[in-house]
């Protein structure tokens, strides 16, 4: 038992508990279930140890209503949800969370996303600019939480709580669909519920974060920095959004591309989409999203709704 507590805790499967995490130890579920520890190392996989990418984890975590932790001992918090907990470093990846099954009145099944060690934190990374080489990337978020499947909010029948902690986003891709598509992270559709709690979330193309079709967020002690365009957008009926301890600073001057070109070639290819832009705008003629692959400055900064 002892071995299978140490490994739950070196892995930061185990977080190590502050002065103001919860109630007093309660022992009766280890005195209960002599494997409790070795059962708690499995249900967590760590990233790059149990699996090597994030992806092959979210489909190996089991996905279960949240709750109140159900165990702690006198200085280890265990969660009773499945947790795809990542080592510090950089973890190169985009992440996509589907909805689950959903039974009317019954809890949203719930996953956590989060890196072992609140004091060192990890990065995920979805980020790279236009080029023949990465045709696929133009208008990805880095981190995609829905219940959507078409345009038919009515035939949705899932649900999904999903939290993040600990992370650092950074993303940067081409494209202009700052709605659904160049955005750090996405939180998109009925049944969906968020909670980002000590983040920080960039993106040098889009938008930081996006809700949208009615999902829900709730986000504490986290930062929003440096994005191309909106910082946050709340947007559509129904969609709900709690901010708390959070700053969203220095956003929407464009994509970065655009503020920092570092050769002759590329002022040049600068000033030819700004003054598209600006001719484009003079003439009152729109330019479709699918045509353009940089964000231009002049949005928002930080809140829209």
């Amino acid at each position: 038992m002892d071995l299978w507590k140490a490994f739950c805790s070196i892995t930061g499967k185990a977080m190590e508990k502050s002065s103001t995490d919860g109630a007093a130890a309660n022992r009766l579920l280890l005195d209960n279930k002599s494997n409790f520890y070795r059962e708690f190392y499995y249900r967590n996989p760590c990233v790059p140890i149990d699996f090597q990418s994030i992806t092959e984890a979210l489909k190996y975590c089991p996905k279960i209503p949240s709750g109140p932790s159900p165990f702690e001992d006198e200085t280890l918090v265990y969660s009773n949800t499945g947790s795809v907990v990542l080592m510090p470093g950089v973890h190169r990846e985009r992440i996509q969370i589907c909805g689950e099954p959903w039974v009317d009145g019954q809890p949203l099944k719930s996953i956590v996303v989060r890196a072992a060690f609140p004091s060192i934190g990890a990065a995920l990374v979805h980020y790279e600019r236009q080029s023949s080489q990465y045709p696929s990337t133009k208008n990805q978020p880095a981190i995609t939480v829905s219940t959507r499947i078409g345009d038919d909010l009515d035939q949705i029948e899932t649900g999904i709580s999903v939290k993040l902690s600990y992370l650092k986003i950074l993303h940067s891709t081409p494209g202009a669909d700052i709605w659904a598509g160049n955005t750090a992270v996405l939180v998109d559709g009925p049944r969906v519920q968020v909670l980002i709690d000590s983040c920080i979330l960039q993106s040098d193309s889009g938008r930081g974060l996006v809700v949208t079709n009615q999902a829900e967020l709730q986000m504490t002690s986290s930062s929003i920095v440096d994005c191309a365009a909106t910082g946050f957008y709340l947007g559509d009926w129904g969609s709900k959004a709690r901010v708390s301890s959070c700053n969203i600073v220095r956003c929407g001057f464009g994509d970065l591309s655009l503020r920092r070109p570092t050769s002759d070639e590329e002022r040049a290819a600068v000033d030819r989409i700004l003054n598209n832009f600006v001719a484009s705008a003079r003439n009152g003629q729109p330019i479709p999203r699918n045509h353009v692959d940089v964000v231009p400055p002049g949005h928002s900064g930080e809140l829209s709704k």
